[in-house]
C-alpha cells in the first residue's frame, strides 16, 4: 500500500501542477478525475457523491476568456466573466 500512495502523491503533484497553471482544458480535467477513480479503486480514500462530470460548454469558453482576459492584464473583464462564471 505505501508504493501505491507515493504513485497517487506523485500523480496529485502533476495534477494540482497543472491546474495551478491554468493550462488544463476540459478534456484533461476529466481525465485527471478518471485517473482518481481508478487510483481510488484501489486505495478507496475518495469520495465520487455528486461530482461533477463535465464542465458546460458555456462555462468553459468563459473560463478561457478569462484566463485570457488575464493574461492581457484585463482585469475589468476578467472580473465580469468571473463574476458571470459563478452566476451560471
Amino acid at each position: 500500500m505505501p508504493e501505491v500512495l507515493g504513485v497517487f502523491f506523485t500523480f496529485l503533484t502533476y495534477a494540482n501542477a497543472s491546474i495551478d497553471s491554468k493550462k488544463i482544458n476540459q478534456s484533461e480535467a476529466l481525465s485527471l478525475l478518471d485517473m482518481y477513480r481508478s487510483f481510488d479503486s484501489v486505495i478507496s480514500l475518495l469520495h465520487f457523491e455528486g461530482a461533477v462530470e463535465a464542465i458546460p460548454e458555456e462555462v468553459q469558453k468563459k473560463f478561457e476568456a478569462r484566463n485570457q482576459a488575464k493574461s492581457n492584464k484585463d482585469f475589468v473583464q476578467s472580473d465580469a466573466l468571473r463574476d458571470e462564471i459563478l452566476t451560471l
